[in-house]
């Protein structure tokens, strides 16, 4: 997506750089305009520089050229040439000369052409019917060696270079062309192109890579070559035009704190995996109590059952320390707690965890999150609705501009949201935490109770039993085999449900294990890269930019001109039209090329 939106910002400044020549007062202002006729391949034949230079009220004018063969055009004013310098006697008017030059110009055309994609010589094909192709190739001689972002650069000068012809729809058909539009009248079908030459090795954006060159193609049943026209010219955008890159500042900040919120994130996983460790921990403990529980409940059975037996056959006393013991141990496995009764504990820790610093630092996190996102869809949904006013208005450049506001919006109330989930997934984690500990220290409690109970009560009931009867203690003792056997099994069966809930808590653990590495995946390779490309490539890009567009500004004529004085300059590449093959009386065939004046050429550009 970066690429596309570069593209669309450097080409459609291309484009207004066509329309735009803000003149500054200087000593004198020489606008240039170079002629350059050359052959149908791209090779030069004649280049006729034209040069208006505007008076600065003396009736001496000092200007400096290169260029051959110097003639007044517009008037009779009478200069004289004393190395590069001309001395011109003005008398008060603006002055208009030509000359020639051979030097190679700022931009060079190589032109080929093809039929059912061979090449051939353009005068080859006169005549013949296929599939064409004319590919017109730029190359850009204006290069430079330019620091940017304390680096050294190679740049070109850039040029945008406009390309038309003319093509009958007569004999010509599926009419395309690469970087431009193609408009059909009816009978005939004007082709029109933009191009950039160098642009592309400047700011190495793939997306540009096509910008160097221009193809042209259409099925023909008599080839004829047309008059190609290609103007190019070196201003760029004013200085205010740079407001763009006030948006891109915006960018580096917003990513900087995307770059802080998802540090704060993968701390805040991180702490969250070692608490579900600690759960963990801890249900594994439980899972182990249990066992042992069930473990001693079962033995504590066998053992009151070996008591009956004893006391059956003997009159000892009906118990010793073990098994006083082993009721001790009963009672404490007997002490759970009601659902009722956890529910209580478990609410009460809640709103007790809700007091804590912690649970309020990320309920305000979270609320904040949410006011984030709802503002941002807020203004997402202005910034939209601003957008497709403007599309409708046909302000395609400022819609442009609304619509990647609101998409930037858009995306900062996603991640404003994804956030306030976060914060709130470990405010229930908190809670949850909160209750579960609450619950089995309670647990812990009622067993120490019941401990101390049983171990008070157990001997005196076991005094009494002896003293009342041996029968009367058998019988209490069937009773506690009941109740012990009835302890066993419901141990068992909590027994298998610590063992899912532990399997279930290591899941947990897994997976809060998986979101922390993942949410370190995102931040390193995910976060951290896009403030890379941010803060580096599209810095880069932003930096060649201003320095493409100051090289622009640099540029003023191909031709010699005098320090502080301001130039213009664009060069006008014709390649002349070979029209059909003619048949001669001796059915010999010779191609025509069309006569036509330069002002000719270029007004009948326009019919």
């Amino acid at each position: 997506m970066k690429t596309n939106v570069l593209k669309k910002v450097i080409v459609w400044s291309l484009i207004a750089s066509l329309f735009m020549e803000a003149t500054p007062v200087w000593a004198l202002t020489k606008n240039e305009t170079i002629y350059a006729n050359i052959n149908s391949d791209g090779s030069p034949k004649k280049t006729i520089v034209s040069e208006h230079i505007s008076d600065n009220g003396n009736n001496i004018l000092v200007d400096k050229s290169k260029l051959e063969n110097i003639k007044n055009v517009n008037g009779k004013e009478s200069f004289k040439k004393e190395n590069k310098n001309i001395v011109w006697e003005t008398n008060g008017k603006d002055i208009y000369y030509q000359g020639e030059t051979k030097e190679q110009l700022p931009i060079e055309l190589n032109v080929n052409y093809y039929l059912d994609d061979k090449e051939y010589d353009a005068n080859d094909l006169i005549g013949k019917s296929g599939k064409i192709k004319i590919v017109i190739n730029y190359k850009n001689n204006e290069k430079h060696n330019t620091i940017v972002n304390n680096k050294t650069e190679i740049l070109y000068t850039p040029f945008v270079v406009t390309t038309t012809t003319l093509l009958s729809n007569a004999d010509n058909k599926n009419i395309s062309i690469t970087n431009g539009k193609v408009i059909d009248n009816g009978t005939n079908s004007i082709l029109v192109a933009l191009a950039a030459p160098g642009l592309y090795d400047s700011l190495e954006l793939h997306s540009l890579s096509n910008f160097d060159s221009t193809v042209i193609e259409y099925t023909t049943n008599s080839f004829e070559l047309s008059t190609i026209y290609s103007v190019a010219t070196s201003k760029l955008l004013d200085d205010e035009d740079l407001n763009i890159f006030n948006n891109v500042d915006k960018l580096y900040d917003s990513i900087n704190e995307l770059v802080n919120a998802s540090s704060e994130l993968v701390n805040g996983s991180e702490k969250l995996l070692d608490g579900a460790n600690k759960i963990k921990n801890g249900t594994n403990s439980l899972k182990e109590g249990i066992n042992s529980a069930y473990n001693g409940s079962n033995t504590m059975n066998k053992k009151v059952k070996s008591s009956i037996d004893s006391l059956s056959k003997d009159k000892s006393p009906a118990l010793d320390d073990n098994t006083i013991n082993g009721i001790v141990k009963s009672a404490e496995d007997s002490a759970v707690l009601s659902d009722k009764e956890k529910t209580a504990i478990g609410n009460q820790a809640i709103e007790m965890v809700k007091s804590n610093d912690t649970y309020r630092s990320l309920n305000t996190n979270y609320s904040k999150y949410i006011d984030l996102a709802t503002q941002a869809s807020n203004a997402a949904t202005k910034y939209m609705e601003a957008y497709q006013q403007y599309n409708a208005a046909g302000d395609e450049n400022t819609a442009n501009e609304y619509l990647s506001k609101a998409n930037e919006y858009k995306t900062q109330a996603e991640q404003a949201k994804d956030a306030a989930t976060t914060y709130k997934s470990m405010m229930v984690l908190m809670e949850e935490t909160a209750k579960n500990t609450a619950i089995s220290t309670a647990s812990a409690t009622a067993k120490q109770v019941a401990s101390k109970v049983a171990g008070e009560v157990a001997p005196k009931v076991a005094n009494q039993v002896k003293a009342v009867a041996t029968g009367k203690t058998i019988s209490s003792l069937n009773t506690l085999s009941i109740g012990l056997e009835q302890l066993t099994d419901g141990l068992d069966k909590l027994k298998d449900g610590a063992d899912t809930l532990y399997d279930g808590t290591n899941s947990l653990t897994k997976g809060i294990e998986t979101l922390s590495t993942g949410l370190e995946k995102f931040d390193s390779e995910g976060i951290k890269k896009i403030n890379s490309f941010v803060n580096g490539d599209v810095k880069d890009i932003e930096g060649k930019i201003e320095a493409l567009i100051n090289l622009s500004n640099a540029y003023n004529t191909f031709d010699d001109i005098n320090d502080g004085d301001h130039g213009n300059s664009k060069i006008i590449f014709i390649i002349d039209s070979v029209k059909k093959e003619k048949v001669k009386d001796n059915n010999s065939k010779i191609a025509t090329v069309e006569k036509k004046s330069l002002w000719q050429k270029i007004k009948g550009l326009f019919k």
